[in-house]
């Protein structure tokens, strides 16, 4: 799916998911992530409106990825997230010339893709 064509790239969409979807989300990840050792270089797959990258970017002193196939969730990702790069792309081709990330999110993103065992393969394959 393109971002052109993509029922999630909705402005309107966006502040009603931070509203209604995001503090029930954030729980889970919170859960998943704040068991780990804090990460300092992030890959953060179906970001959303930002709330992982936010949650963790004080720590990512290496850097912090996002990216989501909206480009209006990468849009208010980077409103959160100032440091953090953000960007448009397909959960099963992550064109990142970075591979050496210590840790990968992809906290409700996987469920979404078309593949999931492939995109699951490309997360992998950014890991350090």
């Amino acid at each position: 799916t393109t971002a052109t064509t993509n029922p999630w790239n909705n402005e309107d969409l966006v502040v009603e998911y931070e509203k209604r979807v995001e503090p029930f989300t954030s729980l889970f990840v919170r859960d998943m992530v704040d068991c780990l050792p804090p990460p300092r270089k992030l890959l953060d797959i179906g970001c959303g409106t930002g709330f992982t990258a936010e949650r963790y970017a004080p720590t990512c002193v290496e850097g912090l990825t996002a990216v989501d196939a909206s480009a209006a969730m990468v849009r208010r990702t980077q409103e959160r997230v100032p440091k953090a790069t953000c960007l448009v792309a397909d959960g099963h081709d992550l064109s990142l010339k970075d591979a050496d990330f210590d840790l990968a999110v992809a906290a409700f993103s996987v469920v979404f893709f078309r593949d999931p065992l492939l995109g699951l393969k490309q997360i992998f394959g950014k890991l350090a």
